[in-house]
């Protein structure tokens, strides 16, 4: 699993380092960038709610709309970073599972991930149905034929979307504000629980970042304004209307497989919550958890500062002398990076045959062979390249081979767990090390780069020694497409040459942001389609009360059993009627069907819930709705006949009447 994700990944990870660099590449920081848009969304919701009217929700929508200065755009800005956020989520799972951090100690992260995703999407949903568009018409219909499926209500929740009323009851649009208020907000809690087990959690993207992508977002919401479709017309088929597909992509396959799409979504999210069972390497291939030497630690609490999974912590010392406290490894969180391995100036943890003292024993013997080789004083540069980047390792490796005796490569399994010591034993044979490490926050080991960029700059503990030249030591940031800028910035640093320039960079990460913008805002506004050319006869009526009565008298055990003044003059029982439902249109039988009442025992009222497509022009109904029954008293029968003039795309609804006596027409105007 996890090298299929790395393999869906990798080439738009190539594209965007050349694009962006891996500084700012947005695939390296889906995670922050999704919380920064979170954020946007749920400033701009705020702000929004204040004009929105459960009454009158399309019209309030309108007239955000029709608002220039403070309303079009602030919505626009509102939808389109949802819809970025679902790429940036979805860019983020992927990522996840690339780098194998789905299972072990980072489960609890994963399955509080894929319940924010739910959340994310319920969220949308009932944002875009408070517009009440003919888009949110669709979603709510198809929603609705979902909730039928399960079967859930004691009535239909689709029979509050069948063109009877106007518009559904303002119940069902504070329903939808309220959940749109409330989940997001809890979200915010959520990120929370999803960080809460990781030292150093960032949030949010670099400010460079931030407010580069802010800015592009609000520029593109003011000159690209969201769509608003036509307002929902109930017994309409909606039509030509954009829809968002980011959001929606299973609105086409709701009405001819609801079921379909219901098993599908759960599926869907028990593969999710199944990921770290899935997705975890056989026991063979698992790395052991670091462990500490206690006659060693000299209890300076660096090991427990660096880990990124607060896998490390303090506790009294049982063995050897020395401080009072020593590093403790707890195996449950530790998922063996490495990193506590360079933070240990006295080398005594780290995982087994990875500690400190393993790798100086690996370089001194990589530097005796180096010196027994006859040109050994003309190496000019050591590569330390990360064998968690395998194509760029090789791309280097090939690189070096080309150049001659000038450059070599020494791989490591992660930069960031370089012991300082090791890098001056391989010092020994070069005039320089470049460390090309993997980019930060695309790090296997989540804080490889951090930690090294701040014990070469002196800002981290264990420091060099004062005898080595810190000079001679360059560590670079190189992604995957970004090898030919590195081997640029090696040349110049050997020759003694200045850098190339990369002044056109800033100019195609802008061009290139807005580019994948726009093409992702695209996605937020397909249309629905044509519609169908057809009419449609709808029937839609609930009746209830019609059951069978059988009466007879008391025995004198049931009388003995109860008080006089409870005892009925008689014992009745009801057995509810099913009917049956014939339509004959234009002297064609179209329908002849038995209707059950509803529920598993067939004891609620009955539905009717049927859809004829029909030619537009005039057509002779005639409809049969009769009780299965013989005798008195047997439930009330009704007969509906009429010429109704079918319009495409438009639906003519048989209903019943609200006293239950008879079967109405109601037809939309255009």
């Amino acid at each position: 699993m996890q090298k299929i994700a790395q393999l869906l990944i990798a080439p738009f990870d190539r594209v965007c380092n050349r694009l962006f660099g891996s500084d700012y590449n947005p695939l390296y920081r889906s995670g922050t960038i999704a919380v920064l848009l979170m954020t946007i969304v749920t400033i701009t919701g705020l702000y929004l709610v204040f004009f929105y009217r459960l009454g009158e929700p399309y019209e309030s929508v309108v007239d955000i709309h029709n608002q220039v200065w403070m309303g079009r755009w602030i919505r626009t800005l509102h939808r389109y970073a949802s819809d970025a956020t679902v790429v940036a989520v979805t860019v983020h799972i992927v990522r996840m599972m690339a780098m194998g951090r789905s299972w072990g100690p980072r489960t609890f992260a994963w399955i509080t991930g894929v319940i924010l995703l739910v959340f994310l999407f319920i969220s949308g949903w009932t944002g875009y149905v408070m517009v009440w568009d003919e888009a949110a018409q669709a979603i709510a219909v198809a929603g609705a034929r979902l909730f039928d499926t399960l079967n859930l209500f004691p009535d239909p929740v689709s029979r509050s979307f069948s063109g009877s009323m106007p518009m559904p009851p303002a119940s069902f649009f504070f329903l939808n504000l309220f959940l749109h208020i409330v989940v997001p907000l809890g979200m915010i809690f959520g990120v929370w629980v999803h960080t809460k087990k990781l030292a150093r959690s960032v949030w949010f993207p670099h400010p460079r970042l931030t407010y580069g992508f802010t800015g592009l977002l609000i520029f593109i919401s003011i000159i690209w304004a969201a769509p608003l479709g036509r307002k929902a017309d109930l017994l309409k088929i909606p039509s030509d209307a954009p829809y968002d597909w980011l959001f929606n992509f299973w609105l086409s396959w709701s009405e001819s497989s609801p079921g379909l799409i219901l098993a599908g979504s759960v599926l869907l999210f028990g593969f999710l919550v199944a990921v770290p069972l899935l997705s975890r390497p056989p026991k063979k291939e698992i790395s052991k958890p670091s462990f500490n030497d206690q006659r060693r630690c000299h209890g300076c609490v660096q090991c427990v500062k660096d880990c990124p999974y607060e896998a490390i912590s303090m506790t009294p010392r049982l063995i050897g002398k020395g401080s009072d406290e020593v590093a403790m490894v707890n195996p449950a969180l530790c998922v063996s990076c490495g990193l506590c391995v360079a933070s240990c100036g006295p080398l005594s943890i780290g995982p087994p045959d990875r500690r400190g003292i393993d790798q100086i024993n690996a370089a001194k013997k990589f530097v005796a062979a180096l010196k027994a080789q006859p040109e050994s004083k003309s190496k000019k540069m050591l590569i330390i390249g990360c064998r968690n980047q395998p194509v760029v390792l090789r791309n280097i490796q090939n690189f070096a081979s080309g150049a001659g005796t000038d450059f070599d490569v020494y791989p490591v399994t992660c930069a960031g767990t370089v012991h300082h010591a090791t890098i001056e034993h391989l010092a020994e044979g070069f005039e320089r090390i470049a460390v090309a490490a993997c980019p930060d926050r695309n790090c296997s080991t989540r804080d490889g780069f951090l930690l090294l960029s701040d014990r070469v700059s002196g800002r981290r503990e264990p420091p060099f020694s004062p005898q080595f030249d810190k000079s001679r030591l360059t560590v670079h940031a190189v992604g995957d497409g970004e090898e030919n800028s590195f081997f640029s910035e090696i040349w110049a640093i050997t020759n003694q040459t200045p850098a190339p320039s990369r002044l056109t960079r800033p100019i195609l990460a802008l061009l290139s942001g807005f580019g994948l913008l726009l093409a992702t805002f695209a996605l937020s506004r397909i249309d629905l389609g044509s519609g169908p050319q057809d009419g449609y006869l709808r029937l839609s009526w609930r009746l209830s009360g019609q059951s069978i009565k059988t009466c007879r008298a008391k025995t004198s055990e049931e009388e003995a059993q109860l008080p006089r003044h409870m005892q009925p003059p008689e014992i009745c029982d009801y057995q509810p009627l099913s009917y049956r439902l014939v339509v004959d249109v234009g002297g064609l039988e179209r329908v002849n069907k038995v209707v059950q009442p509803g529920g598993l025992r067939h004891d609620r009222p009955i539905y009717v819930d049927e859809n004829l497509a029909l030619p537009p022009g005039a057509h002779q109904v005639r409809i049969q709705f009769t009780p299965l029954a013989d005798g008195d008293h047997a439930g009330e029968s009704f007969e509906f006949s009429s010429l109704i003039n079918a319009r495409s795309g438009r639906a003519s609804l048989v209903d019943i009447s609200a006293d239950q006596t008879s079967l109405i027409l109601k037809e939309g105007v255009n």
